[in-house]
């Protein structure tokens, strides 16, 4: 009886076994696009035999199920979401910001700047011919205005642009402090929980990527399976069950980054949308808008200084076309055409009569002139849209490089972590026919123990 009751246990054991990792594949299977899920794995192990006279009796198997997760290949799956968000965040803003000057360029927009600034010069050149002609004067102011509103327009869609931005990092500050304090509460949970604590571990697992995909950070394993979170210096963004907040500050025109103790952290966030954005608002725009205000400042200051040194129908000096700011800065923004009368423009040369057009040639002449830190208006033009292109295409490869490293990395984490339905399906075949040989062991073993009672019964009657 004694080995009848052994395998009577083993019979039950299996059936119990076999029904818990058919649980395991039905859950993987049901988690199979689960954010943060690790596949689990039902492992069976021998239990010890027993002696039963002569015999060693097997008791069956024990079964442990675990969690496929590896904290290496997590981590560079995060460092990989966390560049190709950066990159992905700062080539959309550079593509807006091409935009703008690709608008200009085609005129769906209004005038562009070269054509304005051609337009400007071309009126010019045209009152030197008919310096007296009241349509080619008009014909100045007009060109004024027209350029003096494309970089008006410019400027504005820029400045639009970063405040967008701003706004943008603003909120996903916020939301970067949401996550911060839900992977400290994760964090408490799974600390403070006996037993299994995998399902706790997918949950942090998904606010990590959430959270990756926002901003840059590193992860250091702690005690009791806490993690802790810092930024690139070491500013702490989660400590064990405390979060630690972030805010934002505008300084000197900067959109900065301040972290709960009061240290501006912005230089130390290069990863996830808000470090890819932070790039395009604080340097990538600054740079274009700064080019865009030298360029407006050098025509304008140009264009008003000649058009003093000649003199007008009325034998006087001529005044400003255009009203500009002090200096380069704001330029772009800040230019209005002051000049409202068509005999403020200066069109003859001090040295000739009043209806001489040698002043008018002489701005018109500024176009092939070194007039913007070194180069022609035209020239500065090219130069700053080339640079322009050429950083919107390193941003371009920049995120392909990023997207590329991030798939290898989901790859291999996926390969140990992930679900495969096909390994899935195989797995609850063999457990199927487990479930089913450990019941038909269990259901002869039964029937054996009755037969063996319903004997000892007749022979005791006997």
């Amino acid at each position: 009886m004694g080995a009848m009751n052994a395998l009577m246990d083993a019979s039950r054991s299996a059936l119990a076994n076999a029904q818990t990792a058919i649980d395991v594949t039905a859950g993987n299977i049901a988690n199979q696009n689960t954010v943060g899920y690790a596949r689990r794995v039902a492992t069976f192990s021998t239990k010890d035999t027993v002696q039963i006279g002569n015999i060693a009796q097997g008791r069956g198997a024990n079964i442990s199920v675990s969690a496929q997760r590896d904290r290496v290949l997590d981590q560079r799956v995060q460092y990989g979401t966390q560049s190709q968000s950066a990159a992905d965040a700062r080539l959309s803003a550079l593509q807006s910001v091409e935009s703008i000057f690709t608008l200009n360029a085609s005129g769906s927009d209004g005038a562009g700047i070269g054509d304005s600034m051609n337009g400007l010069f071309s009126s010019f050149r045209a009152l030197q011919a008919d310096p007296t002609g009241i349509s080619t004067r008009q014909s100045v102011l007009n060109a004024a205005q027209t350029f003096a509103d494309a970089m008006n327009g410019a400027s504005a869609r820029l400045n639009g642009l970063q405040n967008s931005l701003g706004s943008q990092i603003t909120d996903s500050i916020s939301q970067v402090n949401t996550l911060t304090a839900q992977i400290a509460d994760l964090n408490l949970h799974i600390a403070t929980t006996s037993g299994d604590t995998s399902s706790l571990e997918d949950q942090r697992q998904s606010v990590l990527a959430s959270l990756s995909a926002l901003v840059g950070f590193n992860q250091v394993a702690g005690d009791h399976n806490m993690i802790s979170l810092t930024t690139s210096d070491g500013t702490s963004l989660v400590s064990g069950q405390i979060p630690h907040t972030l805010s934002v500050a505008n300084v000197s025109g900067g959109m900065h980054v301040i972290s709960s103790g009061g240290t501006d952290v912005t230089a130390t966030i290069s990863g996830g949308s808000i470090g890819g954005m932070l790039q395009a608002r604080n340097v990538d725009i600054p740079s274009v808008q700064n080019a865009l205000d030298q360029l407006t400042y050098s025509v304008a200051t140009a264009v008003n200084t000649d058009n003093s040194n000649g003199q007008t129908t009325a034998g006087v000096a001529g005044g400003d076309i255009f009203s500009i700011s002090a200096n380069a800065n704001g330029a772009a923004g800040a230019i209005r055409v002051s000049a409202t009368n068509i005999a403020s423009i200066a069109a003859a040369a001090t040295s000739e009569g009043t209806t001489g057009g040698s002043n008018a040639g002489a701005i018109a002449g500024l176009s092939n002139t070194s007039i913007v830190n070194g180069k022609t208006p035209s020239s500065y033009l090219a130069m700053m849209l080339t640079q322009l292109g050429g950083t919107v295409q390193n941003a371009t490869n920049d995120s392909t490089t990023a997207a590329d490293s991030l798939k290898q990395a989901t790859t291999q984490r996926d390969g140990l972590s992930g679900v495969s339905l096909d390994e899935e399906a195989a797995n609850l075949t063999q457990y199927q026919r487990s479930y089913q040989a450990a019941a038909k062991i269990f259901a002869i073993v039964n029937e054996l123990l009755a037969n063996s009672i319903n004997l000892g019964n007749d022979v005791a009657v006997s």
